[in-house]
């Protein structure tokens, strides 16, 4: 609707202000409001009052406004009526005139119009004119209070939700655990039965099962035994606290004694000191208390933070903001330098120079790492080539020496047997010389009484008859004869005794020589093994002091080698065929599962085949035996 040209075509507006406003120039602006500026067609710069708070955008929660106190203010022509004229619904009153808009903008009033709302509270004549008062701010806050309290209720009801499923949780847990132990108890039960069903199933006789249960009888009586030991040692170890806190109390008494000879002085400065650290104590227990719940507030506040999806979008939104902020320092930097086109691209063109030769260098230094690495593995290989040759000469030459050791061990242990034994033989030897050659002293003295046995008497004949004289010497040449024929026996038994004596000294001569010479031969191997043992000694300081140049260079290269295969473990090529080398031992292992399992079977049908073997050999054996028999 186009508003009239002129003030006598168009109503009359409301009371107390003439028809046209622009006659007496602009109006004040209110007091109610803050102006905002709006520009017209002709850049003219207008101030429009605020929207009325009849009109409510859409989006905005309807409330409705309690109008205020009618009161007649007064404006610089007069006084202002608290209704228009003519119309039904007023608006609540500025203070001072509305100022007069340009007449492109100008609002329409309602007299004589056929619309019952006014184009001004519409939003067409001042665009968006909305007073927004107290009334307005308290439905929105009420508004938002609803909103607030109705999702305080929503939380209230989800934390009730979750309060009784934690219990149920706590119920379900309970029951969950009862269910463990008892499945725990049945699976100790099944495997009972299955040891009992395998060792049917593989014919074990009765006594393997008896001795099982005797192996489980002996280890019940040893863990019991073990229990027993750490209950006598938990008693001790409590006899021994209450004896300590005996003590304790007498050191206490002892102490509070000392206190009492004190002088006041020192004991009250004490008391001080006391009642200070005390205070520290408490304040440290406090402050530690006061640190675990800050501690576990930071700790659910970081849960909190890390699992709340405006966090994560904050912390996007900076990353962004903070992307932004360098491109546009760039753009700042490079509207700054004011350079001309050829100088950007005579830095461009250098730019673009030197990433050339630094991708050159880097793939330089690529080329040259890959040919190190590779380097690298030849000489830890030739290395570990060497290092196994080393260490198998190493190896024998230690073995060796050991057995060498041992052998030299057991000639010492036999030496002091062998030793002894000789000398025991040695002994029994004199032993049976001395023997000997009592025999002879003894067949020596029985020689001399033999002599003088048959020795004749002159003066006895002389005094005898002619015919005494024939028997008496008769009877003497008869004893004569008689001890002629002992004297030869006796003569034999010497020839005999000297014989076998000299047979014994033979022996002992030859002993004697043989234990001479084992005793120089022994000597001499004494003496090879003490030099022997010189030298390897010799070898082994000679080997100790290589061993830390030895040793230093074996960490040198355990080092490089770390270093290399930390290269290599960052080269893709490495990382593929280490893949390729775990997928290697996994085959391997499920082919060395697979052949055990094989293996099993082919034990178990080859334990069948045997035993079909064995009982028929038995039957045929049986039948052999009855035929015999019968």
């Amino acid at each position: 609707m186009e508003r009239p040209t002129t003030s006598s075509s168009r109503p009359s507006t409301s009371k107390g202000r003439p028809k046209t406003a622009n006659q007496n120039g602009p109006r004040p602006a209110s007091r109610r409001s803050v102006a905002r500026p709006s520009f017209d067609g002709t850049d003219q710069q207008i101030t429009m009052r605020p929207v009325s708070r009849r009109i409510v955008p859409d989006n905005e929660v309807h409330v409705r406004a309690i109008p205020p106190e009618p009161r007649d203010l007064s404006s610089s022509i007069g006084r202002m009526p608290s209704k228009a004229p003519g119309t039904s619904l007023g608006r609540p009153k500025t203070g001072v005139r509305i100022p007069t808009a340009s007449q492109a903008n100008r609002p329409v009033t309602k007299q004589g119009l056929s619309n019952p709302v006014p184009q001004s509270r519409m939003g067409t004549g001042m665009r968006n004119r909305l007073i927004m008062d107290k009334t307005y701010f308290k439905g929105l806050l009420r508004n938002k209070i609803n909103l607030v309290e109705a999702e305080v209720e929503a939380l209230r009801i989800k934390l009730e939700k979750g309060e009784r499923d934690s219990q149920q949780l706590f119920i379900f847990e309970q029951q969950a655990e009862q269910l463990a132990k008892e499945i725990e108890n049945l699976q100790k039960e099944l495997q009972d039965y299955n040891i009992v069903m395998d060792k049917m199933n593989t014919n074990s006789d009765f006594n393997d099962l008896t001795f099982d249960v005797n192996e489980n009888h002996r280890i019940n009586s040893e863990l019991s035994e073990a229990l027993e030991k750490s209950f006598k040692e938990f008693q001790e170890k409590e006899s021994d606290v209450v004896e300590l806190e005996k003590q304790l109390e007498l050191a206490k008494k002892h102490i509070a004694d000392k206190m009492d000879q004190l002088d006041p002085n020192i004991k009250s400065r004490f008391a001080e000191l006391a009642g200070l650290v005390e205070h520290k104590k408490q304040l440290l227990s406090e402050a530690q208390t006061l640190s675990k719940v800050l501690d576990k507030r930071k700790a659910d506040m970081e849960t909190a933070s890390a699992n709340s999806p405006l966090k994560l979008q904050a912390m996007v939104l900076n990353e962004r903001l903070t992307e932004i902020k360098n491109k546009r320092n760039k753009l700042l930097d490079e509207i700054n330098s004011n350079e001309s086109p050829e100088a950007q691209r005579e830095r461009l063109t250098d730019q673009v120079k030197n990433s050339n030769e630094q991708i050159h260098s880097m793939e330089k230094q690529i080329e040259e790492t890959k040919d190190a690495i590779n380097i690298a593995r030849e000489e830890i290989r030739e290395f570990e080539n060497n290092f196994n040759d080393i260490a198998i000469s190493s190896s024998k030459k230690y073995q060796e020496l050991k057995i060498r050791e041992h052998q030299i061990d057991e000639f010492l242990e036999m030496y002091d047997k062998e030793k002894a034994e000789y000398e025991r033989k040695i002994k029994i030897l004199n032993d049976n010389g001395l023997e000997i050659l009592e025999k002879m002293s003894q067949n020596i003295n029985n020689g001399k009484s033999v002599e003088v046995g048959v020795s004749i008497k002159e003066s006895e004949i002389r005094n005898l008859k002619d015919s005494d004289k024939a028997r008496y010497l008769q009877d003497k040449h008869q004893e004569m004869q008689e001890m002629l024929l002992t004297s030869a026996d006796r003569v034999y038994e010497l020839h005999n005794d000297i014989e076998q004596i000299q047979a014994e000294i033979d022996e002992i001569t030859q002993a004697e020589e043989s234990y001479v010479e084992h005793n120089t031969d022994f000597e001499r191997e004494v003496d090879e093994f003490e030099e022997t043992l010189t030298h390897m000694r010799q070898k082994l300081q000679d080997l100790q002091l290589q061993v830390p140049d030895k040793e230093a260079e074996l960490l040198q290269i355990t080092k490089e080698n770390a270093e290399y295969v930390t290269m290599l473990a960052g080269l893709p090529e490495y990382r593929k065929l280490k893949q390729l080398e775990d997928r290697t031992k996994l085959i391997n292992e499920q082919k060395s599962q697979l052949k055990e399992e094989v293996g099993k079977l082919e034990l178990d049908t080859t334990f069948e085949d045997i035993k079909a073997a064995a009982i028929l050999k038995k039957r045929k054996v049986n039948e052999l035996l009855m035929q015999l028999y019968n």
